[in-house]
């Protein structure tokens, strides 16, 4: 699922609070609005719905990883990042694998990009063995985790990435407010979105093992953004 904040025509109303709110149903929510989704946000990573900012820091996340690898799209939705990764790296040997926990979406990724491995799965439960994926890229993957659940996904990358791993995370940050909007799309269903606090995915992405990198943070730039946005990188230490 890589929808900044959340925030697309899907979203007909919100209320912001500081308070978490149960519910949020991200997977059913992205599968029942599929066709919506995809009309608003392609099939592939672009300046209608991110900024130049965010494809340079993936751009040098893709040139920067060695021919040969393996590059999740974590919370991949229909593939954009998983399309836009294969564009980049071009006649590189570096081949992006889509998980994705809606069923529906990995059925739309499977007929939209049909070259393109993707698989059920979860930020916290990866169907990969141990250190066997070079790198990840969780594009606004993390969004619909409460803080308190982050701990499981931070697990989760140390264990699937090889020692010397990488992974890039977008999200919406911000102060640790959670938005919840209501009839998402005209489905009926409720989406929760977690403007994450940066500090709170470095030190999580520390404490198991991983040496942040860099940290790009910009303000909203687009109608569907309503706060600041931004981008870590990191590397997996030896163990």
């Amino acid at each position: 699922m890589d929808e900044h904040d959340g925030e697309s025509p899907l979203a007909d109303g919100r209320v912001t609070t500081d308070e978490p709110l149960a519910g949020g149903g991200a997977p059913d929510v992205y599968g029942a609005t599929v066709d919506r989704y995809t009309a608003f946000s392609g099939t592939i990573l672009s300046e209608a719905v991110e900024t130049s900012t965010d494809l340079e820091a993936l751009g040098r996340f893709v040139d920067g990883t060695a021919d040969g690898a393996t590059v999740v799209d974590l919370g991949a939705g229909v593939g954009r990042a998983s399309a836009w990764i294969a564009a980049r790296a071009g006649r590189r040997d570096i081949t992006p694998w889509a998980i994705e926990p809606s069923p529906v979406m990995v059925m739309a990724a499977r007929r939209i990009h049909p070259w393109l491995r993707c698989d059920v799965g979860w930020a916290d439960a990866v169907p990969s063995t141990d250190s066997a994926v070079d790198a990840v890229v969780a594009w606004y993957s993390i969004i619909h985790t409460p803080a308190e659940g982050l701990a499981a996904i931070w697990a989760e990358l140390a264990r699937v990435l090889r020692p010397g791993g990488r992974v890039l995370l977008a999200f919406a940050s911000g102060g640790g407010e959670v938005v919840r909007r209501d009839d998402v799309g005209g489905s009926g269903l409720a989406l929760v979105a977690h403007r994450h606090r940066v500090d709170t995915v470095t030190d999580g992405l520390a404490s198991v093992g991983f040496v942040v990198g860099d940290v790009v943070s910009r303000p909203a730039a687009h109608p569907h953004e309503d706060g600041p946005q931004t981008i870590v990188t990191a590397v997996l230490g030896p163990g």
